[in-house]
Protein backbone atom coordinates (compact mmCIF):
# COMPACT_ATOMS: atom_id res chain seq x y z
CA UNK A 1 0.00 0.00 0.00
CA UNK A 2 2.87 2.34 0.91
CA UNK A 3 4.10 1.73 -2.64
CA UNK A 4 1.25 2.69 -4.20
CA UNK A 5 0.84 6.01 -2.50
CA UNK A 6 4.24 6.76 -3.01
CA UNK A 7 3.83 5.84 -6.98
CA UNK A 8 1.08 7.98 -7.14
CA UNK A 9 2.64 10.88 -5.82
CA UNK A 10 5.49 10.76 -7.85
CA UNK A 11 3.40 10.45 -10.97
CA UNK A 12 1.78 13.69 -9.94
CA UNK A 13 4.63 15.66 -8.87
CA UNK A 14 5.78 14.84 -12.65
CA UNK A 15 2.44 15.75 -13.92
CA UNK A 16 2.25 18.87 -12.33
CA UNK A 17 6.08 19.43 -13.10
CA UNK A 18 5.20 18.56 -17.08
CA UNK A 19 2.89 20.96 -17.09
CA UNK A 20 5.08 24.12 -15.21
CA UNK A 21 7.83 23.34 -18.05
CA UNK A 22 4.69 23.53 -20.83
CA UNK A 23 3.23 26.80 -19.37
CA UNK A 24 6.71 28.84 -19.57
CA UNK A 25 7.49 27.59 -22.53
CA UNK A 26 4.27 27.68 -24.51
CA UNK A 27 5.37 31.11 -25.28
CA UNK A 28 8.25 30.45 -27.24
CA UNK A 29 6.69 27.14 -29.08
CA UNK A 30 3.59 29.77 -30.24
CA UNK A 31 6.32 32.59 -31.69
CA UNK A 32 8.70 29.91 -33.34
CA UNK A 33 5.19 28.30 -35.28
CA UNK A 34 4.78 31.79 -36.53
CA UNK A 35 5.81 33.51 -39.87
CA UNK A 36 9.08 36.15 -39.09
CA UNK A 37 8.93 39.26 -41.23
CA UNK A 38 10.55 42.40 -41.53
CA UNK A 39 8.25 45.48 -41.57
CA UNK A 40 9.01 48.96 -42.28
CA UNK A 41 6.92 52.51 -43.25
CA UNK A 42 7.42 53.33 -46.54
CA UNK A 43 9.49 56.49 -47.72
CA UNK A 44 8.20 59.73 -48.89
CA UNK A 45 9.43 60.74 -52.46
CA UNK A 46 8.77 63.99 -54.34
CA UNK A 47 6.98 63.37 -58.06
CA UNK A 48 5.78 65.96 -60.14
CA UNK A 49 3.21 65.73 -63.30
CA UNK A 50 5.43 67.06 -65.72
CA UNK A 51 8.07 69.95 -66.18
CA UNK A 52 7.77 73.11 -64.99
CA UNK A 53 4.88 71.81 -62.49
CA UNK A 54 4.73 71.86 -58.79
CA UNK A 55 6.94 69.16 -56.66
CA UNK A 56 5.00 66.91 -53.58
CA UNK A 57 5.89 64.56 -51.25
CA UNK A 58 3.91 61.41 -51.33
CA UNK A 59 4.33 58.18 -49.86
CA UNK A 60 6.21 56.11 -52.24
CA UNK A 61 6.46 51.90 -52.73
CA UNK A 62 9.55 49.94 -54.38
CA UNK A 63 8.49 48.63 -57.22
CA UNK A 64 10.26 45.38 -56.44
CA UNK A 65 7.98 45.75 -53.97
CA UNK A 66 4.55 46.02 -55.72
CA UNK A 67 5.65 43.91 -58.35
CA UNK A 68 6.20 41.03 -55.79
CA UNK A 69 2.90 39.83 -55.18
CA UNK A 70 0.23 40.50 -52.53
CA UNK A 71 1.01 43.70 -50.25
CA UNK A 72 0.54 43.17 -46.70
CA UNK A 73 0.75 45.41 -43.39
CA UNK A 74 1.12 45.23 -39.70
CA UNK A 75 -2.12 45.56 -37.86
CA UNK A 76 -2.18 44.79 -34.19
CA UNK A 77 -5.21 43.43 -32.11
CA UNK A 78 -5.79 42.62 -28.32
CA UNK A 79 -5.93 38.52 -27.79
CA UNK A 80 -6.70 37.08 -24.27
CA UNK A 81 -5.44 40.52 -23.02
CA UNK A 82 -1.85 40.82 -25.05
CA UNK A 83 -1.63 42.83 -27.85
CA UNK A 84 -0.35 40.78 -31.27
CA UNK A 85 0.75 41.31 -34.60
CA UNK A 86 -1.26 40.41 -37.54
CA UNK A 87 -0.68 40.75 -41.36
CA UNK A 88 -3.71 42.82 -43.38
CA UNK A 89 -3.87 42.22 -47.14
CA UNK A 90 -4.23 46.02 -48.73
CA UNK A 91 -5.44 46.49 -52.09
CA UNK A 92 -3.04 49.88 -53.43
CA UNK A 93 -3.56 52.50 -56.24
CA UNK A 94 -0.32 53.70 -57.80
CA UNK A 95 0.26 56.84 -59.95
CA UNK A 96 3.66 57.99 -61.09
CA UNK A 97 6.48 56.50 -61.63
CA UNK A 98 10.47 57.29 -60.31
CA UNK A 99 13.64 56.13 -59.56
CA UNK A 100 12.33 52.87 -58.48
CA UNK A 101 9.57 53.90 -56.85
CA UNK A 102 5.74 54.42 -57.51
CA UNK A 103 3.12 56.99 -56.28
CA UNK A 104 0.96 55.36 -53.27
CA UNK A 105 -2.16 57.48 -54.35
CA UNK A 106 -4.29 55.02 -52.08
CA UNK A 107 -4.45 52.54 -49.82
CA UNK A 108 -1.59 52.84 -47.77
CA UNK A 109 -1.03 55.55 -44.94
CA UNK A 110 2.14 57.10 -44.34
CA UNK A 111 2.24 55.52 -40.80
CA UNK A 112 1.54 51.67 -41.95
CA UNK A 113 4.14 49.55 -41.50
CA UNK A 114 4.63 47.44 -44.76
CA UNK A 115 5.84 43.55 -45.00
CA UNK A 116 8.75 43.86 -46.84
CA UNK A 117 10.01 40.30 -45.86
CA UNK A 118 8.58 36.97 -44.87
CA UNK A 119 10.32 33.54 -44.07
CA UNK A 120 6.64 31.94 -45.43
CA UNK A 121 4.06 32.74 -47.35
CA UNK A 122 1.34 34.87 -45.58
CA UNK A 123 -2.30 34.80 -45.81
CA UNK A 124 -4.82 37.65 -45.09
CA UNK A 125 -5.47 37.72 -40.58
CA UNK A 126 -2.22 35.78 -40.63
CA UNK A 127 -0.66 36.19 -36.98
CA UNK A 128 2.55 37.26 -37.14
CA UNK A 129 6.32 37.99 -35.68
CA UNK A 130 7.84 41.06 -36.32
CA UNK A 131 11.55 40.26 -36.08
CA UNK A 132 12.81 43.57 -37.61
CA UNK A 133 10.92 47.07 -38.01
CA UNK A 134 12.79 50.23 -39.34
CA UNK A 135 11.18 53.71 -40.41
CA UNK A 136 12.52 54.93 -43.61
CA UNK A 137 13.74 58.44 -44.07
Amino acid sequence: MKIKIISLVCVTLLFFALMAALSLTARDVHQSRLPHVTAARLTRESFSQGPGSVRYRQTAIPKELYHSGDIYIITSRSVNGESRDFAKKVDIEIGLEIDGFYEVTHGLLGHDYVIFSTDRPLDDGDEVLVIQSFTNP
